[in-house]
This record gives C-alpha cells, structure tokens and sequence, in this order.
C-alpha cells in the first residue's frame, strides 16, 4: 500500500476514529490500573489503622491496669507510712495487733523533705503502732472532710461505662462546694467506690475522671452520689488526730468547729479521735480558733501553738536563741520548730511528735497495749 493509499484509509470517514479510540482504550487501562492501586492503597491504610487502634487500645487498657494496681498496692506510698511493717505484697500490717493512729491533715503533717522526720514519724516511734499519715500539702479542711467522710465528695449525675475507661465527672462535697483534691499522694482516697462500684478517681488534662477497676455492666448514676474514700472504708475506727496548721477556715472559727463536729460524728461509737488548733496565721485569729476549738472539744483538743510558745523546748531539751525567746515573748512561735512557712523541722517534729503522744496517752488510747511514757 503507497502513502496515498494510507493517507486515504486513515482519513476515510467510516474509520475516523480508529487511532483515537485505541488511545482512548489506553487511556482507560491506564485510569483503571491508577483506581485500583489507589484503593488498595486505600485498604491497606485502613487496615494499618485499624491495627495501630486496636494496639493502642490494648496498651490503654494495660496502662489503665497497671496505673490502677501502682495506686492501690499500699494504703499511701512507702515514704507516707510510718511505723508500719509490709507484707511480700506490698501489704501494710499493724504493728502488734493494735489500733493504728490516722493522721489528717496539710502540710505542717508531712516531712518538710526526705531529711526531715514528720511528727506521725516520731509519734510511732512514741507510741509503738502503725501510725498512717493521711495528709496531703494542699489539702484545706474541705479535701480533709471529704477523705474521712464527715463532709463527703459527691459526683452529679453520669454514666459509668462497662469498660475500664476514664470517664469525667463533677466533684463537689456534700454542701455544693468546689473541691480542689491533689492526688499526687492518696491521702486515704483511692481506691474509692461510686454506687457500688469500685475505682479510681484521678485527675486528667485537668478534669476529674473515674475510672472502675473491673468491667462489668453499665451503670447510670442518676442523682448526686457520695464518693465512699478508702479511708471511709478502713480508717474510722483508729485513733484520728485532725490537724491543719494554717486554713482559711479559721478566720471563721465557729465554721470550723461545724466541719469538725461532722467529722467526729462519721467515726460513729468511735471517741479516740484529737483535734489540734492551728499554729501559723495572724495572732487573733490563731487566739480566737483555739478558744473556740477548745470549746468546743474539750480534752480532746490540743493547742498545739501554746505548747510550741511556753514548753516544747523543756520537752525536747533544746536551748532556744536569743531572736527565737523573743518570738515567743511576743505570741509568735519560735522559728526553730519550722523548716519553712508551711511545715515543721525535725525539732518541730520532735516537739510536735511527743506533745501528741503524751496527749493521746492521757487520754487512755492506749489501753489496748502496753505504752511506755518517753
């Protein structure tokens, strides 16, 4: 076939379309092929992000188990609990079978440091039993109220999911007041338990989460619900000592004295318990608080700050400075019993420790052992 020839056959009208449509057929191939790597593309990522969540999800729920168990092995941590002896699980048991000593409280409760004794320390060693120290730094006597349970927490109404899943809640005390609970310690809270079951309460991204610690059915909280605390659960029955070295609510003394009384009527047949008065703040209301404290509570209340001012030092055997008399002199407790504004040395511990012990001792507390007067 010449070149005319072919000229005429490509350009003949019935085969026009001839070249165009076997590329367009190419085209189509090649589109086809385009669609079909694309959705096994597709596929594929789908399938990695269905494994990556199901993995992520599995280490959630392992990380959720494993948080859980390293919050409920001891009653408060290891550097919390003194005069107390543990079992292989971790476990804290009573030091010759008798009552422990709870300890509430802020700050002025807890070692200033990991060189500086508490007063719960040196009040083991006094008076030879567990004694558990319940304070949390930041606690004021709102947080304290709820852990024991004279002034519980409550949740408002919310689901709980049959996983062990944090879930957000709204947490007041019994009264409607905010509560501002720190959990970097237990302080006796966890693990606690919302309408029967069982969990922890925790702060995530700044929001208080519950989290069960077994799966089971869901449950629909449906009215404001009382959070039982473990230290609700266990510690009502020793002897409870109540102590914040400074709060606000001493410039309201007679409210003081209200949350306190709750306090003392959720220990029930219970009446070893030991109010101690503030010691830091301005001089009338520290006066003011411990005649109303005092008042109120009778023997069972000691004030702490007239010790530490007229006869720690005789107590502990120390020679206070010339600056720290004239402290004294003046209604201001000497600076030697305070590691910083907000808690004790070890000479405050050691003068705290003994003026406790000799107060508890007074009071018959330890008729259930043999307590030798150091």
């Amino acid at each position: 076939m010449n070149n005319k020839k072919m000229h005429r056959f490509f350009s003949n009208k019935k085969n026009k379309g001839y070249l165009s449509s076997t590329k367009k057929s190419r085209l189509d191939v090649f589109e086809k092929k385009i669609i079909a790597l694309v959705l096994i593309v597709f596929i594929c990522i789908i399938i990695y992000v269905a494994i990556i969540a199901s993995i992520k999800n599995f280490t959630s729920e392992e990380d959720n188990i494993d948080n859980y168990i390293s919050l409920t092995t001891t009653e408060t941590g290891t550097k919390d609990v003194y005069g107390a002896q543990k079992d292989a699980a971790g476990n804290i048991t009573s030091i010759n079978d008798v009552t422990p000593i709870s300890c509430y409280g802020d700050s002025f409760t807890n070692a200033a440091d990991d060189m500086t004794a508490s007063y719960p320390g040196v009040l083991s060693i006094y008076a030879q039993r567990t004694v558990y120290n319940m304070a949390v730094d930041t606690d004021t006597i709102f947080e304290m109220a709820a852990r024991q349970g004279g002034l519980p927490a409550e949740v408002s109404p919310f689901i709980i999911p049959v996983s062990k899943t944090p879930t957000e809640v709204v947490l007041t005390n019994s009264e409607g007041q905010e509560l501002h609970f720190n959990f970097e310690k237990n302080g006796g809270f966890n693990p606690c338990t919302i309408q029967g079951i069982e969990g922890l309460l925790s702060i995530i991204d700044g929001k208080y989460c519950f989290t069960r610690a077994d799966s089971g059915d869901e449950t629909l909280v449906l009215t404001p619900t009382e959070v039982e605390t473990r230290a609700m659960a266990l510690r009502n029955d020793d002897i409870c000592i109540f102590f914040l070295g400074n709060d606000d609510i001493y410039k309201t003394p007679e409210k003081a004295v209200e949350i306190y009384r709750k306090m003392t009527e959720e220990l029930g047949d219970n009446t070893s318990y030991l109010i101690i008065g503030p010691v830091k703040g301005e001089i009338s209301e520290l006066t003011a608080a411990n005649n109303a404290l005092a008042e109120a509570f009778g023997d069972k209340f000691l004030d702490l700050r007239s010790y530490l001012l007229n006869e720690a030092d005789k107590d502990i055997n120390i020679t206070l400075s010339e600056d720290d008399r004239i402290l004294a002199n003046n209604g201001i407790i000497p600076y030697v019993y305070f590691s910083n504004n907000n808690s004790f040395s070890s000479q405050g511990a050691d003068a705290v420790g003994k003026a406790v012990y000799d107060k508890l001792l007074s009071l018959g507390y330890f008729s259930d052992a043999q307590s030798t007067d150091k």
